[in-house]
């Protein structure tokens, strides 16, 4: 066998010829134009190509794989081993650290090897067919077991020391800044007191831009905000070194706010790395200016051997993009007066406290009533209709035999529902709702009793009259009440629901077998007492079990630290691996991650086999390969 080098037109002949790749990136079409490729590796047996590798540079640091593969008549002999082993060996010439790429989420064999060779999941890319989904897998070339990059943003965690508050304000700062971030950005988070140290990691790691986060920053809006989305979108094609808010203090210098600093790492390498400068001290009382700053500076102020290189390459600082800038509310604070209130209100006692419009920052206030809210609404509330979507249980997991033995889900809309059409169900089914919500739970027994499985709509409006307001919380879209529904959007919202069923008549059916199962109603708040429903537990096979986000909600999120809830999200699926290890499992993380398709026992032993933190949360378990039943 001899590896040599190729030219791209031998890897696509090869990549045409291969049955696992069922026309990757449609490269029998005419009009697709040919890959860009930086280094391809060709096997040959007795001067005939067999195998190839071959990809391109990602980042400065990361070399990412487009396709590689070996001939079917040519396996088995060691010749995909040696076509990495020669370019793992060339990458290291190059400088590279890490090696990135991708496979079909159908694609079990692939997906097992390389998570048996020492890759783990970066990113996935999403197709809206489960099976289509794209895993995307890094490794480090030098050391196994080290952080591996996520994509083209990463969030650095400023160790920020406060004017005002001891450490446990700090810690608790701390933790809702990282829970609120996980609303919408499940990547790496990079945490250091020195903003230098932060970009350097960043740098290193290979991503493209870093965002900067201090102590007490919330990423307000994240249930709605894509957060590297309209940051890379904004970035892209853009020639700047930082963005955020300029610091002119009383006139007398200039530098940038380190709270909501985004740095292009790739001007930032090339600009040999500028140190940031002074230690940050938040929150800084500053003025931005309207327009981006080109000078000129006067006295040193924190951040100015950045704006200092900015400026220098000719790149104007400006403020960050609106609808990114306008979703970080700092609720750090900036006296004693205002540590000591924040102290008052964490946890529980938020709920029995009178917010006033003098005692903490516009921002902060803002954000403190929302959580007030749910804090004091939470455990009383009815969810109608689905927040989430249905795309984790639109197929049985690998391994599933219909029909649902048992279902386990929380009181909460619809979702039970599919769930049993796409898993399927009998007369011997078992359904168990669960809640910490009496209400909740109410609810769904009114639902069995009365709804006939037509019109939606109606039947809440109805539900409106039998569980009124002010005895429960109804949780619905855009903050609106009973009161202030629009039911047009709800018309809207069934609609999509009956389309998706295939029409009317075959939810009216389908709920009719439902209403027939027998149904146990349990209160049990997960976070406190798992006891509940853990005693009704079975372990008989092919049973599952739908937690939703119970583990990261704004309620949990802001009685529990991150530390906290990780314990508790620990015990309990510890304790239903013991007891129902066989159970199939749907629902969030205590990081918001997805868990889905795994038993019990599966999910079990893979978490306590490797390290979990909140700054690198694990996404390998949402991503088992999904079936046709």
């Amino acid at each position: 066998m001899k590896i040599r080098a190729g030219s791209v037109q031998e890897a696509v002949d090869l990549a045409k010829r291969m049955p696992d790749f069922s026309n990757p990136y449609n490269l029998n079409a005419p009009e697709t134009p040919p890959p860009q490729l930086d280094h391809i590796l060709i096997a040959e047996i007795d001067g005939t190509p067999v195998g190839f590798r071959a990809g391109s540079r990602h980042a400065p640091d990361t070399f990412a794989v487009w396709l590689a593969g070996v001939l079917p008549a040519y396996r088995r002999r060691g010749i995909g081993g040696a076509l990495y082993r020669a370019q793992k060996s060339w990458l290291q010439t190059q400088g590279y650290r890490f090696l990135r790429t991708h496979v079909r989420n159908s694609n079990r064999v692939m997906l097992n090897i390389l998570i048996k060779n020492g890759y783990r999941v970066v990113d996935v890319v999403r197709y809206g067919d489960i099976d289509r989904n794209k895993v995307v897998f890094a490794k480090d070339l030098l050391h196994r077991d080290s952080p591996m990059i996520a994509g083209p943003l990463v969030v650095g965690l400023l160790r920020t020391r406060l004017h005002d508050g001891g450490r446990d304000l700090q810690s608790w700062l701390r933790s809702l800044t990282i829970s609120w971030l996980r609303f919408k950005y499940s990547g790496r988070i990079i945490e250091d007191s020195s903003v230098d140290e932060i970009l350097n990691q960043a740098s290193q790691a290979g991503y493209r831009y870093c965002l900067i986060l201090g102590y007490g920053t919330i990423v307000s809006h994240a249930w709605k905000l894509n957060l590297a989305g309209p940051i890379e979108k904004w970035a892209n094609g853009r020639d700047f070194l930082a963005a955020g808010a300029v610091i002119q203090q009383n006139g007398a210098g200039s530098g940038i706010q380190p709270d909501g600093l985004l740095v292009n790492l790739a001007w930032y390498a090339k600009l040999s790395r500028p140190q940031y400068d002074e230690p940050a001290r938040l929150p800084v009382e500053t003025t931005v200016p309207s327009e981006p700053h080109n000078g000129p500076l006067e006295r040193r102020l924190p951040g100015r051997g950045l704006l200092d290189a900015s400026l220098a390459a000719g790149f104007p600082v400006g403020p960050l993009p609106a609808e990114i800038g306008e979703c970080l509310l700092n609720i750090a604070p900036r006296n004693a007066t205002e540590a000591n209130r924040l102290t008052e209100l964490s946890g529980p006692a938020i709920a029995t406290n009178e917010l006033t419009d003098d005692e903490l920052s516009e921002g902060a206030l803002k954000f403190l009533r929302v959580i007030q809210k749910q804090v004091r609404n939470s455990r009383r509330g009815i969810f109608v209709w689905n927040f989430e979507q249905y795309d984790n249980v639109n197929r049985p997991p690998t391994g599933f035999k219909p029909p649902i033995a048992t279902l386990y889900g929380v009181a909460a809309g619809l979702k039970t529902n599919w769930i049993l059409k796409t898993h399927g169900f009998d007369d011997n089914t078992r359904l168990v709702y669960f809640d910490y919500s009496p209400q909740a739970l109410e609810f769904k027994r009114v639902l069995h009793a009365e709804w006939d499985g037509r019109n939606y709509p109606d039947f809440v409006r109805n539900l409106f009259q039998k569980i009124r307001p002010g005895d429960a919380f109804y949780q619905l879209w855009g903050g609106v009440t009973p009161e202030t529904i629009d039911w047009k959007t709800a018309e809207d919202a069934w609609a999509n629901e009956v389309t998706r069923w295939g029409g009317e008549s075959a939810i009216e059916q389908h709920w009719q077998r439902i209403r027939t199962l027998p149904v146990e109603y349990v209160e049990c708040n997960l976070l406190q007492d798992r006891e509940p429903l853990l005693d009704r537990l079975d372990d008989r096979p092919n049973s599952a079990i739908w937690w939703s986000n119970v583990f990261f909600t704004f309620y949990s999120n802001w009685h529990y630290a991150t530390v906290e809830r990780r314990k508790i999200f620990e015990d309990f699926v510890r304790d239903l691996a013991k007891r129902s290890p066989r159970i199939f499992m749907y629902g969030n993380d205590c990081n918001n991650i997805s868990v889905d398709g795994m038993t019990a026992g599966e999910y079990w032993h893979s978490y306590s086999q490797a390290a979990e933190s909140e700054l690198e949360p694990r996404m390998l378990r949402s991503l088992l390969p999904i079936t046709d039943p």
